[in-house]
């Protein structure tokens, strides 16, 4: 059976279409496949700004060099992306990535309390929390010994390893 807008009815003279949670479905799924998209696309311009740039190097595989210490932050990552460095546009596409799924929670928490679903905004604004500390506890470990241990006499003293 299909409604007035053609969609198939969900209660009497409710389509499919209109039911919020759909809506709300349609909205997340859409936010979910612009942000990998974006992320993608930020990938691909940084790989060929990094490929034209370093081209003809030979590759040395013998030493292991680390990421550089500019890019061990979030804000480090988007400021060495503005200068534009083809390893930094890289790494702010794969922190889009990483971040996409983390607006989509976000996102969802203004949506359960406009349903009046408070426990799912709980829930959710937990789930976030989590996400979050998790993300910018990493932050901890990628500043520079000086300032992780920065009151932290104990610390201090150990050479810099809380």
């Amino acid at each position: 059976m299909t409604g007035r807008s053609g969609g198939a009815e969900h209660g009497p003279g409710e389509t499919l279409e209109a039911r919020p949670d759909v809506t709300l479905e349609r909205r997340v799924a859409s936010l979910l496949r612009v942000g990998a998209l974006l992320a993608l696309a930020v990938v691909l311009v940084g790989a060929a700004l990094l490929l034209a740039r370093h081209w003809s190097e030979p590759l040395d595989h013998h030493v292991f060099r680390g990421e550089p210490r500019a890019l061990r932050s979030p804000l480090g990552i988007v400021r060495q992306a503005l200068r534009p460095s083809g390893e930094a546009i890289v790494e702010l596409g794969l922190l889009l990535l990483v971040l996409t799924p983390i607006t989509r929670v976000a996102f969802s928490i203004p949506a359960f309390l406009r349903r009046r679903d408070p426990l799912y905004a709980v829930v959710t604004a937990f789930v976030l929390a989590v996400l979050l500390s998790s993300l910018l506890g990493g932050l901890r470990w990628s500043l520079p010994d000086r300032e992780r241990t920065r009151g932290d006499p104990v610390s201090a003293a150990r050479g810099g390893v809380p």
